[in-house]
């Protein structure tokens, strides 16, 4: 596993967070004046996923992980953890900005090893602030990356079931009331995409245990696991896939008309 991130490529996110926060907090209450429960929604990325500040980092990871995967992601996770590789799931069917009609396929990519340990042993041009940003994600784009790739067909019914829970919760994210700043977290970043580009991103650090959020980083978990097991695994996994994506599905419609969060 990778070296942890070091806190030059983290703390863009944090303080674009941060200072994004300061000024919409005050917009997260409901109109009677209560809260949102906390983890019930996913927090606004500050700026289009990996794109954040111009960071090098992000940009480089990006390039690395998706080169050869399509383009057209209506489902996708990306994880960011402080001690192992970055890794990224996610929903790709041929259909590009259409539902699914044939077999669709989910995707597994995970770093060989982290972007932070490989730059480590290269050349320190990341490692200079003032460096001219093209110079920068020059050096990480040219670093000799491994990624590991583990796909599985999937159904189209199955398929369009994640993709509604995708949409369901990217359809309304919001920075939650007295929230903490988490650094050295683990990031779970989530994206839908469209014919054109990324139309819905969320973010959660570290998510509240037993939340809806924790909840759906649970699912994305689970479609890494379907990737990456057997034929024989698959039919074992898919039924815990599609019941916590129907579980989570209902219990988020219920939280968001009642403001009561129950249990998933």
């Amino acid at each position: 596993m990778g070296a942890r991130r070091s806190g030059f490529h983290h703390q863009w996110g944090v303080i674009l967070r941060g200072v994004a926060a300061a000024f919409l907090i005050a917009s997260v209450a409901h109109s009677d004046g209560r809260r949102p429960l906390r983890g019930a929604y996913l927090e606004p990325e500050p700026g289009p996923f990996l794109l954040v500040g111009f960071n090098a980092y992000r940009i480089a990871l990006d390039g690395i992980l998706f080169r050869g995967q399509p383009s057209y992601r209506p489902v996708e996770m990306v994880v960011l953890s402080p001690s192992n590789a970055e890794e990224a799931v996610f929903v790709t069917w041929r259909e590009v900005g259409r539902n699914c009609q044939t077999d669709a396929q989910v995707i597994a990519v995970t770093m060989a090893e982290s972007l932070e340990s490989l730059s480590q042993r290269n050349p320190v041009a990341s490692k200079n602030r003032t460096a001219p940003i093209a110079e920068v994600l020059n050096h990480y784009m040219a670093l000799p990356s491994a990624v590991r790739v583990s796909s599985a067909p999937i159904d189209c019914a199955s398929a369009m079931k994640v993709q509604d829970l995708w949409e369901t919760m990217l359809s309304s994210v919001r920075y939650e009331d007295e929230r903490a700043i988490v650094v050295g977290g683990t990031e779970y970043h989530f994206v839908s995409t469209a014919a054109c580009c990324r139309v819905k991103s969320g973010m959660a650090i570290d998510p509240t245990p037993g939340s809806l959020v924790a909840e759906f980083v649970a699912v994305g978990t689970t479609l890494f696991e379907y990737a990456r097991t057997t034929i024989d695994g698959r039919e074992d996994v898919k039924p815990r896939l599609l019941h916590r994506t129907a579980t989570l599905k209902r219990a988020v419609q219920n939280f968001r008309r009642s403001g009561q969060a129950q249990g998933v």
